[in-house]
């Protein structure tokens, strides 16, 4: 769990791997790809393109802990 800390100002991410705070919805269709931290989490994510139909989206998902450090 994160949380946002007194001192931190609220136009800046509780995670420093957040790249956007965004007010609305953000398309798809800019989606690059999607880095996991654990080797189960890309089943997950899998079924979650195929639970909303969206794997025509080829996005890929990559195995990058190294990210998350």
């Amino acid at each position: 769990m994160l949380v946002r800390s007194s001192n931190q100002k609220d136009n800046l991410p509780t995670d420093r791997q957040a790249e956007v705070l965004y007010p609305g919805e953000v398309s798809c269709k800019y989606l690059r790809r999607i880095d996991v931290q654990e080797e189960e989490q890309l089943d997950t994510i899998e079924g979650a393109f195929g639970a909303l139909d969206a794997l025509n989206l080829n996005v890929p998902v990559e195995y990058t802990p190294e990210v998350f450090v």
